[in-house]
């Protein structure tokens, strides 16, 4: 009897889905850093590019049309809206950095701290960290802004983040607790590290990838949160800010809709971009992936 050879198997397609998957992946990646590079333009650049000085009125043209004097229009005191819109986007990414910035260090300090000394030390600040992230965040920030009386940026970054805090160290918490049962941890131990030492040179640096990820994603949620409090009114004072412009805006959406849609397409596109980057830097910092 003759005997007949198995059918070939061609494998070029299977060797060929991992680069087209991370060839997709780069699409959201590149949107990402164009939306995100946009806002971060737009701070930088707002002196520059503002048709008109912050401060000033023009009195003759209040909830003036889009024009070449005011490409945006002007709102109802007369103020240049592509003006305000430029400097808005320096509040929104000073509160949005700063509040991920204190949160973040906080978090890191209490995670480690938790993860790597455990027994009495985790369980009371792990306790204190789930009363805290029993709270609705937005709602303990106006309950602290409506206190100060005073809302600045540096008081709804420290809204934000007192309670912004408690995720980064519950995230932190769980991942020093992996890798400080790896192997290499027992053996630098052995060598006679000090546990400071091996905290923030061995572990520290092994749990930052998630970090990272929930960090980009932070800077979204401030941002947003941000503007819902100036939506509110509890946003910061003397500054243009994106959700007390949107605020302007729908209440004058009938007369005059640049005023509401200017900041409403800024918000979008700011936490769309941070966000696809969030996304962007999950999937290169997951191993699964």
């Amino acid at each position: 009897m003759r005997s007949v050879a198995p059918p070939l198997v061609d494998h070029a397609p299977a060797l060929a889905k991992p680069p087209a998957r991370r060839r997709r992946g780069r699409v959201p990646f590149f949107v990402g850093v164009a939306l995100t590079g946009l806002t971060l333009a737009m701070a930088a650049l707002a002196p520059l590019f503002s048709p008109t000085d912050l401060h000033e009125h023009d009195d003759l043209a209040l909830l003036a049309s889009p024009s070449a004097a005011h490409p945006l229009g002007t709102d109802e005191d007369g103020a240049d809206v592509l003006t305000h819109l430029l400097h808005g986007a320096r509040v929104a990414v000073a509160v949005g950095l700063l509040t991920v910035l204190f949160s973040l260090v906080v978090g890191l300090a209490v995670g480690l701290l938790a993860g790597y000394a455990g027994g009495l030390a985790d369980e009371l600040l792990m306790r204190f960290t789930e009363l805290l992230l029993s709270f609705p965040g937005i709602l303990l920030a106006i309950l602290i802004i409506f206190v100060t009386q005073e809302p600045s940026i540096l008081t709804v970054v420290f809204a934000l983040s007192v309670t912004g805090w408690a995720g980064y160290a519950r995230l932190v918490r769980g991942q020093v607790l992996l890798v400080k049962r790896q192997e290499f941890i027992g053996a630098v131990r052995c060598l006679g590290a000090n546990p400071l030492r091996i905290a923030l040179f061995h572990i520290l640096p092994n749990v930052l990838g998630p970090v990272i990820v929930q960090a980009t994603f932070g800077v979204a949620s401030a941002i947003l949160a941000e503007a819902s409090l100036s939506f509110l009114g509890l946003g910061p004072q003397g500054v243009p800010s994106w959700g007390a412009m949107l605020e302007q805006g729908a209440a004058l959406f009938i007369k005059s809709p640049t005023l509401a849609l200017g900041p409403g397409l800024a918000i979008v596109w700011t936490v769309m971009g941070v966000n696809l980057l969030g996304d962007a830097l999950r999937d290169r910092l997951d191993p699964h992936a």
